[in-house]
């Protein structure tokens, strides 16, 4: 009887070992995992802003132009229509990607870009009726351009912002080593 127990008390333990490296080995693959799903995540998001940034830097440029009266309202809704385009597909990406948890100002992102959509829209009615020709619509008309050209540089800035705080990587929370108010732990 005592031999059975000199052999099978370091198989026993021998097992617990096991499933304790396994439990942890498991446990520390799904972090790693999850650490590179939010790397992919940030870095996708900023492929998509610096996408963005390209297309609205023409559009920015052309709406200053025709605000200070250097040019047409044609060329700028033109410019316009391929700026929504572009923004309409990288909103589209984005609301496809699945977000990791813990990634901070993923919702006013989204939104700031939907507000980007908005202004050019509104710059674009400021441009229709500037091409109507009539006059009692030019006050209107300029209104609706410098309205939607500060909220397309407002919200261009705010994405960037965004982008920023989403790129920065976080430290990880871990409850044991966080501190109280009053400095202890």
């Amino acid at each position: 009887m005592l031999a059975w127990l000199e052999v099978l008390a370091p198989l026993v333990l021998l097992a617990l070992l096991v499933a304790v490296l396994v439990v942890w080995a498991r446990r520390f693959g799904r972090a790693v995992a999850e650490a590179r799903d939010v790397a992919l995540f940030r870095r996708m998001v900023a492929e998509e802003v610096a996408l963005l940034d390209l297309a609205l830097g023409p559009v920015c440029t052309a709406v200053a132009a025709l605000r200070r009266g250097e040019g047409e309202p044609a060329p700028v809704v033109q410019e316009l229509i391929g700026g929504r385009d572009a923004v309409e597909a990288i909103l589209g990406r984005l609301r496809e990607a699945r977000v990791p948890p813990g990634v901070a100002e993923w919702e006013r992102l989204v939104g700031e870009i939907e507000r980007v959509g908005r202004a050019m829209a509104m710059v674009e009615h400021g441009c229709t009726l500037l091409q109507s020709g009539r006059s009692r619509h030019l006050g209107e008309a300029q209104t609706a351009i410098a309205r939607g050209y500060l909220n397309l540089i407002h919200a261009r800035r705010a994405i960037g912002d965004c982008a920023a705080a989403i790129a920065e990587p976080r430290p990880p929370q871990v409850p044991w080593l966080r501190r109280s108010a009053d400095g202890r732990r």
